[in-house]
């Protein structure tokens, strides 16, 4: 196969008489940003199958005759900007499947493009000149995937319904768009519709008809304000995306979708209430709800029993989780961030599949400061007060993340039962103290407690540990030896002014970020230990001078990484080490 590729010759401005190649197959000419024109002895090119012109941003002149372009199966030209017109006759190239002619100021589809029976795929994004399409539109009988994303078009012709082979009709960012014909409805083969952020205002009775469509995306249609009753008739459909739509209330007719894997309901700021037979979606395994008005959940959503993934954020009028939530037997994320529920029902551990579950809330307004120690900084946020008695039946559970939840008083001893935790973060929590049996979550890597103010006291730590942050701890008094944390890599402390010590540090040879600033109280005690680490025999660390200069002179050390070998520029602006 003869192949000539020229991608990236910013210098060629013209495309040479190419007559003599006979054989040639492909032509590629993708990102040539200076080339202007294309000789016309391409036009007479029985043999090539594929001319990619990609990107070509200055490309103005395209042979007006390609009669001889009859082996012609790829015809590339997006991003070609100032190209603005396609040959006036194609009859000739019926062997083209795919034409992709993506953001170029082509104002209209040339004449006689229907004599494309081949045609497969067509691609006119962001042809923002294009305000409609010709009534003969639908005679292209071959077209399986039509890509019209961010175009001028106002309506499309009733002939669209006469594509019977269309798998894939996009219309994303049609601003101009207000309605479907009907006729989109005799679309039998179209698998996949995509309408996002158009200014759809309804969609068409008929669209129930679309007995094998799989996803309907309709997310950013901010003017559809009502889902018809037809939809019911969707018997195929897999996926739905109404995100950002400007429904009140999910009708109970969408429930009849049996077969929808995937329901997306992001930013439906005006959604109040789901349907109560949303547990009739059997096959549901991944539901999004954010940012909606939400008051409560159906008691049926425990019915969907194959959901896998539940995300309820920034609901912020859903104080209550129902019972039911504990059937979810096959649940594995649950992402509840920035929600205003207190409480999670006893039934919550009965969630033994649940891997994540993440019900951080918003961080405070404003920064916390020393003079707040003594007030009760997080009165404004939801609490928690405490985990349910069943949440350490949560066996699988590899992260949980309890940000600014408001719990308080202590953690109990059966919470080190989450045998299978990696990812604990209790920050900006109000607890004064976490069990001494903490070292039994046997493969915890990563363990934040930063702005935990009440917190007096650290156990002992399992050896897995890679992160510990307790930064801003203010209360914390004492910290149980370190030296089996063999694989901790970064340890934050910062602001924790209490504590006269740190027990163990010099032998964290794994060590890469220590973090102290603000422990005045601890400064010598952790330079002595780190002045024991310069001169041990075994330690593959070396310092600069002038790090023992910082190490003999700094009232407060704020950071230092320890690397293979070797510590590494010590940044005074930030106070801390790379």
């Amino acid at each position: 196969m003869v192949v000539i590729n020229l991608s990236r010759c910013a210098r060629l401005t013209a495309l040479p008489d190419m007559s003599g190649y006979r054989h040639l197959k492909k032509l590629i000419l993708e990102l040539c940003v200076g080339l202007t024109k294309i000789h016309d002895s391409i036009g007479n090119m029985s043999s090539l199958v594929l001319l990619n012109l990609e990107r070509c941003h200055n490309l103005v002149v395209f042979p007006s005759d390609v009669t001889g372009m009859k082996g012609l199966r790829e015809l590339i030209l997006s991003g070609c900007s100032k190209f603005d017109g396609l040959p006036h006759d194609v009859r000739s190239m019926k062997s083209l499947v795919k034409l992709l002619a993506d953001n170029t100021a082509i104002p209209e589809l040339p004449k006689y493009l229907f004599h494309l029976t081949q045609l497969e795929v067509l691609s006119l994004n962001g042809c923002q000149r294009l305000r409609e399409l010709p009534d003969w539109f639908g005679r292209l009988s071959s077209l399986k995937e039509l890509n019209l994303n961010s175009t001028g078009l106002g309506k499309l012709p009733n002939s669209v319904g006469e594509l019977v082979r269309l798998e894939k009709l996009s219309l994303m960012h049609c601003t101009s768009l207000t309605a479907l014909p009907d006729s989109v409805g005799n679309l039998k083969s179209l698998v996949s519709l995509h309408l996002n952020s158009s200014s759809i205002e309804q969609l068409p009775t008929s669209i129930g008809l679309l007995s094998y469509l799989k996803i309907l995306s309709l997310g950013g249609c901010r003017r559809l304000t009502v889902l018809p009753v037809s939809i019911m008739g969707l018997d195929s459909i897999v996926e739905l995306e109404l995100d950002k739509i400007s429904i009140a209330e999910l009708p109970n007719h969408i429930c009849s979708l049996k077969f929808v894997k995937k329901l997306s309901m992001i930013d439906c700021t005006y959604l109040e209430r789901l349907p109560e037979s949303m547990g009739k979606m059997s096959s549901l395994s991944v539901l999004y709800i954010v940012g909606a008005a939400l008051t409560m959940l159906p008691e049926s959503i425990g019915e969907l029993e194959n959901l896998v993934f539940l995300r309820l954020s920034r609901c912020k009028k859903l104080c209550k989780l129902p019972d039911s939530i504990g059937n979810l037997r096959s649940l594995k994320r649950f992402i509840m961030e920035e929600s205003v529920v207190t409480s999670l029902p006893e039934s919550f551990g009965l969630l033994q599949d649940l891997v994540t579950l993440k019900m951080n809330k918003p961080l405070p307004s404003r920064r916390r400061t020393l003079a707040d120690i003594t007030t009760n900084f997080n009165h404004d946020l939801p609490r928690h007060k405490e985990l349910p008695a069943s949440f350490c039946k949560l066996s699988s559970l590899e992260e949980f993340d309890a940000r600014a939840c408001g719990i308080s008083g202590q953690i109990q001893d059966d919470f080190t039962k989450l045998s299978k935790l990696e990812t604990l973060n209790f920050s900006y929590n109000d607890f004064h103290s976490i069990p001494g049996s903490m070292e039994r979550l046997c493969v915890l890597k990563k363990l934040l407690l930063c702005h935990c103010e009440r917190l007096r006291s650290l156990p002992r730590l399992p050896s897995t540990l890679v992160e510990l942050n307790a930064a801003d701890c203010y209360a914390l008094e004492s910290i149980d030896n370190l030296s089996n944390l063999e694989k901790l890599q970064e340890l934050q402390l910062t602001n924790c002014n209490k504590i006269k010590d740190v027990p163990g540090l010099e032998c964290l040879r794994s060590l890469r970020r220590l973090y102290v600033g603000g422990c005045h109280s601890s400064a010598s005690s952790v330079r002595r230990r780190l002045s024991k680490v310069l001169v041990h025999p075994s330690s593959l660390v070396t310092l600069s001078p002038s790090y023992q200069k910082i190490l003999e002179v700094a009232p407060k050390l704020m950071a230092k990484t320890f690397s293979a070998g070797r510590v590494k520029e010590f940044d005074q602006s930030r106070h801390s080490w790379h």
